[in-house]
């Protein structure tokens, strides 16, 4: 959440012209290296296709959060709900923007 909620600000900074949004959800992933010469690291599975998802739904510069993990990090962070969003493909969803303390 803090590395999401950091690179609005600094993308700004390097002079980007588009704003950064970011979705985060919780749950289980399936991650792996692809290649055999050149490695990379690659994460498969609902997961990131749902974090696509609220990625699409989040405010221009804003980091949006399924309702499972507001609940784990709601301590340290101010956010507003969204209610529930129909997601492409992938039904409701309560979906909370956050913002720093």
């Amino acid at each position: 959440m803090r590395a999401g909620l950091e690179m609005i600000p600094a993308i700004k900074n390097i002079g980007a012209t588009r704003d950064l949004r970011a979705g985060i959800r919780m749950s289980p992933v399936v991650a792996g290296v692809i290649g055999r010469k050149q490695f990379v690291f690659f994460l498969w599975g609902d997961t990131v296709n749902v974090a696509s998802r609220i990625v699409e739904e989040a405010e221009p510069s804003g980091v949006l959060v399924s309702d499972p993990v507001w609940c784990l990090i709601q301590g340290n962070f101010r956010g507003k709900s969204m209610g529930l969003v129909e997601l492409q493909g992938k039904g409701t969803l309560e979906l909370v923007q956050c913002q720093s303390n």
